[in-house]
């Protein structure tokens, strides 16, 4: 003979304040969530635009060497520029799929955009590109130790899967202006599309229109800085592999080219957003 026990939660105190605990536990997840949803969204959406694009690098990196020729260069291109495009299509319907601080910035800079908020969007599009770096080494461990290994003979070369470089006819000088003059033509499309757009079904078409311009860019100015045009693409990354192995080389490579990536794109995304105000 079996008895069967009914415990009421509300005259048990045990069982009350343990869903009591739970309850107060979810209420602050949701805040959070809510609070920091935007943020969120450019985390994953910056995630999401770095892992493909460097998973590009690496695939035409380790399969064709270090040599490849011009149609792997536009292979690439292309290859980042989708990921953009999917990048942003990830983050738009939450955040507006900035995925990109020098579009941070610049809309600040024109005050369009809070600098509180900004702060929050800038830290998530790092740590997004960081993680990116991070899970791409995990994922393409193997090849790149290989190529490490048996091709290219050192970290040095497979520090470009990761992180921009100047091309070899090309001066850290000729690079910063390639990645100015190329955010800012970024900048001006992003811009141009979004406040031409009157309809939800033309917005939707803004992803593709900045990976279309980020391919075409890449296409013409990646031989020359390696086409960036976007601080997180390559900051994150790079503080990446200066920690997980390849060292100072990170940031003394290329006559310390590694700010160059970062500060052009800021001054160019700036330039352009203001360029169209004037004339558009």
């Amino acid at each position: 003979m079996s008895h069967q026990v009914h415990v009421n939660s509300e005259t048990s105190p045990l069982l009350a304040d343990g869903h009591d605990s739970a309850n107060t536990v979810q209420r602050e997840v949701n805040a959070v969530r809510h609070r920091f949803h935007e943020t969120f969204a450019e985390f994953f959406g910056t995630y999401v635009f770095v892992f493909l694009g460097l998973a590009i690098n690496a695939s035409l990196l380790t399969q064709v060497g270090a040599t490849a020729g011009p149609a792997a260069t536009l292979l690439c291109a292309l290859g980042w520029g989708l990921s953009l495009a999917l990048g942003i299509a990830v983050a738009a319907p939450i955040s507006g799929g900035h995925v990109n601080p020098a579009v941070t910035l610049a809309m600040v800079a024109h005050r369009q955009f809070p600098a509180a908020k900004a702060l929050c969007f800038l830290a998530a599009q790092i740590i997004g590109s960081v993680a990116a770096a991070a899970t791409l080494h995990a994922v393409y461990a193997g090849p790149i130790r290989r190529f490490s290994h048996d091709v290219a003979h050192g970290h040095d070369a497979t520090a470009n899967i990761f992180v921009t470089h100047p091309g070899a006819d090309a001066s850290n000088l000729s690079a910063f202006f390639a990645e100015l003059v190329g955010t800012a033509v970024l900048l001006i499309a992003i811009v141009a599309h979004v406040r031409s757009s009157n309809s939800e079904a033309t917005k939707a078409w803004t992803p593709y229109a900045a990976g279309l311009t980020l391919f075409i860019l890449a296409t013409a100015f990646g031989p020359l800085s390696g086409g960036g045009f976007n601080p997180a693409r390559d900051f994150g990354p790079r503080l990446y592999i200066l920690i997980a192995g390849w060292g100072w080389s990170a940031i003394s490579a290329h006559s310390y080219y590694f700010w160059i990536p970062v500060v052009a794109p800021v001054i160019g995304g700036s330039v352009g957003t203001l360029l169209f105000d004037i004339f558009a």
